[in-house]
Protein backbone atom coordinates (compact mmCIF):
# COMPACT_ATOMS: atom_id res chain seq x y z
CA UNK A 1 0.00 0.00 0.00
CA UNK A 2 1.21 3.69 -1.01
CA UNK A 3 1.83 6.09 1.60
CA UNK A 4 -1.37 8.42 -0.08
CA UNK A 5 -3.55 4.84 -0.03
CA UNK A 6 -2.75 4.38 3.97
CA UNK A 7 -3.38 8.06 4.73
CA UNK A 8 -6.81 7.97 3.33
CA UNK A 9 -7.66 4.58 4.82
CA UNK A 10 -6.85 6.05 8.28
CA UNK A 11 -8.92 9.41 7.53
CA UNK A 12 -11.72 7.27 6.06
CA UNK A 13 -11.07 5.21 9.50
CA UNK A 14 -11.07 8.65 11.62
CA UNK A 15 -14.22 10.01 10.01
CA UNK A 16 -16.42 7.01 10.39
CA UNK A 17 -15.76 7.07 14.21
CA UNK A 18 -16.52 10.68 14.41
CA UNK A 19 -19.84 9.90 12.81
CA UNK A 20 -20.68 8.05 15.27
CA UNK A 21 -20.19 4.39 14.20
CA UNK A 22 -18.52 1.84 16.76
CA UNK A 23 -15.52 0.29 16.69
CA UNK A 24 -16.50 -3.16 15.17
CA UNK A 25 -18.93 -0.83 12.63
CA UNK A 26 -15.62 0.51 11.09
CA UNK A 27 -14.00 -2.23 11.03
CA UNK A 28 -16.96 -4.23 9.26
CA UNK A 29 -17.12 -1.18 7.07
CA UNK A 30 -13.30 -1.64 6.35
CA UNK A 31 -12.63 -4.92 6.60
CA UNK A 32 -10.30 -5.22 9.79
CA UNK A 33 -10.79 -5.89 13.23
CA UNK A 34 -12.30 -2.94 15.97
CA UNK A 35 -8.55 -3.28 17.57
CA UNK A 36 -6.80 -2.49 14.05
CA UNK A 37 -9.36 0.74 13.36
CA UNK A 38 -8.69 1.71 17.20
CA UNK A 39 -5.13 2.02 15.92
CA UNK A 40 -5.72 3.93 12.79
CA UNK A 41 -7.51 6.46 14.68
CA UNK A 42 -4.55 6.65 17.20
CA UNK A 43 -2.38 6.77 14.17
CA UNK A 44 -4.11 9.43 12.01
CA UNK A 45 -4.78 11.75 15.37
CA UNK A 46 -0.89 11.66 15.77
CA UNK A 47 0.05 12.28 12.40
CA UNK A 48 -2.50 15.15 11.97
CA UNK A 49 -1.30 16.82 15.06
CA UNK A 50 2.31 16.53 13.88
CA UNK A 51 1.42 18.44 10.74
CA UNK A 52 -0.52 21.04 12.58
CA UNK A 53 2.41 21.35 14.90
CA UNK A 54 4.99 22.02 11.58
CA UNK A 55 2.33 24.65 10.39
CA UNK A 56 2.47 26.46 13.43
CA UNK A 57 5.80 26.59 13.54
CA UNK A 58 6.14 27.66 9.69
CA UNK A 59 3.51 30.61 10.64
CA UNK A 60 5.76 31.82 12.87
CA UNK A 61 8.61 31.68 10.98
CA UNK A 62 7.23 32.59 8.16
CA UNK A 63 5.08 35.95 10.42
CA UNK A 64 8.71 37.05 11.43
CA UNK A 65 10.42 36.85 7.82
CA UNK A 66 7.36 39.17 6.89
CA UNK A 67 7.79 41.49 10.10
CA UNK A 68 11.08 41.82 9.46
CA UNK A 69 11.53 42.63 5.77
CA UNK A 70 8.35 44.73 5.75
CA UNK A 71 6.29 42.72 3.58
CA UNK A 72 2.57 42.00 3.48
CA UNK A 73 1.86 38.42 2.81
CA UNK A 74 0.19 39.24 -0.40
CA UNK A 75 3.59 40.84 -1.51
CA UNK A 76 5.85 37.47 -0.20
CA UNK A 77 2.99 35.14 -2.39
CA UNK A 78 3.55 37.23 -5.46
CA UNK A 79 7.32 37.53 -5.14
CA UNK A 80 7.30 33.47 -4.68
CA UNK A 81 5.57 33.10 -7.77
CA UNK A 82 7.64 35.37 -9.55
CA UNK A 83 10.76 34.21 -7.71
CA UNK A 84 12.21 37.56 -6.35
CA UNK A 85 11.81 37.13 -2.98
CA UNK A 86 15.52 35.56 -2.83
CA UNK A 87 16.88 39.21 -3.64
CA UNK A 88 16.34 39.96 -0.30
CA UNK A 89 19.04 39.84 2.37
CA UNK A 90 18.67 36.86 4.65
CA UNK A 91 16.24 34.48 2.43
CA UNK A 92 18.40 31.38 1.19
CA UNK A 93 17.38 29.23 -0.80
CA UNK A 94 16.05 26.32 1.65
CA UNK A 95 13.86 28.59 2.95
CA UNK A 96 12.59 30.22 -0.28
CA UNK A 97 11.90 26.77 -1.35
CA UNK A 98 9.79 26.04 1.76
CA UNK A 99 7.92 29.40 0.53
CA UNK A 100 7.59 27.99 -2.74
CA UNK A 101 5.88 24.72 -1.05
CA UNK A 102 3.92 26.69 0.66
CA UNK A 103 2.45 28.79 -1.63
CA UNK A 104 2.75 27.05 -4.91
Amino acid sequence: MIESERVDRYLKAYELRQSGLTLKDVGKHLGVSSERVRQMCNQYKRESQLERGWQDKFSTLLSNTLKSLRLTEDEVRKQVQDGTISKHMGIGKSFVKELSEFYL
